[in-house]
């Protein structure tokens, strides 16, 4: 979170040629951003390539979300409040079954993915967009790092 902002401008400067608007809650310091609430309803952003980010919830927003599973009887709803953002952002610039040539990138922290995918089962199969993992070798070599020390 802290270095989100980094993260997006290198994003955008291994990308000379191309033009990324970014929708994050996090990187007002930069040119062409939007908060996912911006975004939320805007067509302001269809067509456009976007850099989205996905980043841990603020504590207030977790335990809040956490009552409600408690109450409900439920134990998916902090996934899913993560994929309905995935979903309103996408569908900002992809349309509702991506149409055009758009581009759509997700930024996501590799500890948040891996919570997403091993405790909240079935979370992931309510994004409305096919999601496709891109990694570097050092991302690898965590996620299989892990993995072999969960097996052990």
């Amino acid at each position: 979170g802290d270095n989100l902002a980094s993260l997006c401008a290198e994003f955008r400067a291994a990308r000379p040629n191309d033009s990324w608007f970014i929708v994050s809650n996090r990187v007002a310091t930069l040119t062409d951003t939007m908060t996912h609430v911006g975004a939320r309803g805007s067509n302001a952003l269809k067509g456009l390539d976007i850099l989205q980010t996905m980043t841990w919830m603020t504590a207030f927003e977790y335990e809040q979300l956490q009552a409600l599973n408690a109450w409900t009887g439920r134990n998916d709803l902090v996934g899913l409040r993560h994929i309905d953002e995935f979903n309103q952002t996408c569908g900002r610039n992809l349309g509702f079954r991506h149409r055009g040539d758009a581009r759509h990138t997700l930024l996501v922290n590799l500890r948040l993915l891996k919570v997403l995918l091993d405790h909240h089962a079935g979370v992931l199969g309510r994004a409305r967009y096919g999601l496709c993992l891109h990694m570097d070798s050092d991302q690898r070599y965590e996620a299989t790092g892990r993995a072999k020390s969960r097996a052990a």
